[in-house]
């Protein structure tokens, strides 16, 4: 799979007790088309994440993918178009609704 047009966000998940810091990798899928893909990568964590596993019945939910393996991939919106709220969303959904999300763009940090 050919990957361009690649951007980088460093995320912090904080819900007063726990926190954890994830990169999420977008880039293009392709070169035709509009299509992004998304891949999340948790570098540490205090959440406990002993409680999820990967179920055999069915495919693993993006909460679980990522709170067993530290890692998960998903469809970022077309043209990646407000990326930065639908990454909130993601980790709303891996973690929980009550949660403080701060996205930083890397390629911002100049």
């Amino acid at each position: 799979m050919i990957k361009s047009d690649i951007r980088a966000f460093k995320i912090v998940v904080d819900n007063r007790e726990n926190c954890a810091t994830l990169i999420c990798v977008t880039y293009r899928i392709g070169t035709i088309g509009d299509f992004y893909g998304a891949e999340f990568y948790q570098l540490v964590t205090t959440f406990d994440n002993s409680t999820f596993s990967i179920p055999n019945s069915r495919s693993a939910t993006f909460q679980e993918e990522l709170r067993v393996t530290s890692k998960a991939f998903a469809i970022a919106p077309e043209q990646r178009q407000n990326v930065e709220n639908w990454i909130r969303n993601k980790m709303q959904e891996a973690y929980e609704l009550d949660i403080m999300v701060k996205i930083e763009d890397c390629a911002n940090n100049s």
